[in-house]
């Protein structure tokens, strides 16, 4: 989640100051954000839950 502030500061920079600076730097990440978004969602489908509930 630190890399979505970090990418909105980014945004937020550059609109601000009317600068594209910040802007180059936030498209950037996007590639790095689209990874992670894809890993976690990969990581959840695999996920398993144990419930060792009576029988």
């Amino acid at each position: 989640m630190i890399f979505i502030a970090v990418w909105l500061s980014l945004e937020l920079q550059a609109a601000e100051a009317f600068d594209n600076g910040p802007l180059i730097d936030a498209n950037n990440m996007i590639p790095e954000i689209n990874a992670r978004d894809f890993a976690l969602k990969r990581n959840l489908s695999n996920l398993q839950f144990v419930l060792n509930l009576p029988v």
